[in-house]
C-alpha cells in the first residue's frame, strides 16, 4: 500500500507474512 504526499514523496507499507508487524518507509521519487 502506498501513501501519496503531494511534495512526490510516498509511504510504503507492508506487512509481514505472519502478519506479525506492518514494515512502514518513506521515500522519495525524484
Amino acid at each position: 500500500m502506498l501513501i501519496h504526499y503531494e511534495d512526490g514523496s510516498f509511504l510504503k507499507i507492508s506487512r509481514e507474512e505472519d502478519g506479525s508487524f506492518l514494515k512502514i518507509s518513506r521515500e522519495v521519487c525524484n
